[in-house]
Parts: structure tokens; sequence; C-alpha cells
């Protein structure tokens, strides 16, 4: 008979969220590794119960998982912030950027937005992503 643990991690391997960015879809999540040590207490041998120096580890390995998750969504709100506080810093400087047809545009950014999470730079009557800004530059003053 296949071990039941086995059978259970070889299920579990890919079920990560994938929400977070820089997460890869086979991480375990902190709901998948629960689930994982619920089906171990469970297929345990009786006659060869859990070590409670391991059940603790495994509860401590848990717990930690959840704090790495937690410092996930914090980084990605303090990332999120960082580059609404850099665009806000573009506001009257001359950026440049390379529209769809390859060619290098510039202007004056008079504003910033941020749409679902994405901060975007306005230039006149255009909008412009701040990923696809390749260079920042003063305002020269008209002679």
């Amino acid at each position: 008979m296949a071990d039941p643990i086995t059978q259970v991690t070889g299920s579990v391997t890919n079920y990560g969220t994938g929400t977070t960015a820089g997460t890869s879809s086979n991480q375990l999540d902190s709901e998948a590794f629960l689930k994982l040590l619920v089906a171990q207490l469970r297929f345990q041998d009786p006659s060869r119960p859990t070590d409670a120096s391991q059940f603790l580890s495994q509860t401590a390995q848990f717990t930690l998982v959840e704090r790495v998750e937690e410092l996930s969504t914090l980084n990605d709100q303090l990332l999120a912030t960082t580059r609404s506080a850099s665009a806000v810093g573009l506001v009257g400087r001359t950026v440049s950027w390379t529209d769809g047809a390859g060619k290098t545009v510039e202007g004056i950014v008079s504003g910033v937005k941020v749409t679902g999470g994405q901060v975007v730079l306005e230039v006149g009557s255009q909008e412009i992503s701040l990923d696809r800004v390749t260079r920042v530059r003063e305002v020269r003053p008209t002679p």
C-alpha cells in the first residue's frame, strides 16, 4: 500500500494561490501546509504516533509560513507606496518613454494617477505607465 502522506504531498505540492507577486504556483501556502499537517496526523500509524517535539516543530513551521505570507503582503504594499511616491516626485519634470511605434517621446508630467495598483503618469493628454519611463530630466527654462 502507498504511503498516505506521499499521496497527500503529491497532490498538495501545486496548491499555491499565486496571488503574491513573485510567488510560484508550486509553493505551499498556509492553507496547504495545514491540510498536509492534518493529513499526516490522520494517517499516522497508531502504534507509532508522532513525537510531540516533531509535532511542535511542524506547528512552529506553520506559524512561520503564516508570518512569511504576512511579510510578503506588507512588502507588496510598501512597494506600491514607494512607486506612488516616486511618481509624485516626477510631477513637473520632463520624462521620456518609447511609444508603440518604437519612437522616443517626451513630455512634462502634470499629474499622477493610481489605478488598480498601477501608477500612471499624466503627460499632456496621454497617460503613461511608470514602467515605460526611460529617462527623467529637470524642465529646462525657456530663454
